[in-house]
Order: structure tokens, then C-alpha cells, then sequence
């Protein structure tokens, strides 16, 4: 099980790492941060934090 947190307070569960990605792409899309992500197995985990660092570093890139 996978849970991510995001920065308007609201933690959301999800079975697959391909939901958790699409629904965290939407709430991102809607301005909202992960906080935290939480998987019982660790290479759902990490996955996940690199997919999302990825994003993030992206993100940051066309910002400047």
C-alpha cells in the first residue's frame, strides 16, 4: 500500500504505484506539494521518490 501526503494536509492511499502517480501529477497540477510518501515495499518507495524528485527538479528548471 502506498500513501502520500500532500501539503494541503490530506493523505491519500492507493493500491498501485500507477494510481498514486496519476493521481499526484493531478494534485500537483492544482498547486499542491507531496510532503511525504510512505510504501510498505521499499522499491515501490523508492520509485516513487525518484519520479517525483525528477518532476520537482523539472519543475524548478523552467522556473528559473
Amino acid at each position: 500500500m502506498i500513501h502520500i501526503t500532500y501539503s494541503n494536509n490530506t493523505t491519500w492511499e492507493f493500491p498501485t504505484v500507477s494510481q498514486s502517480i496519476n493521481k499526484a501529477l493531478a494534485m500537483m497540477m492544482q498547486g499542491h506539494k507531496i510532503v511525504r510518501i510512505r510504501s510498505n515495499n521499499a522499491s515501490n518507495l523508492n520509485h516513487l521518490q525518484d519520479y517525483f524528485a525528477g518532476i520537482n527538479k523539472s519543475i524548478n528548471l523552467k522556473g528559473e
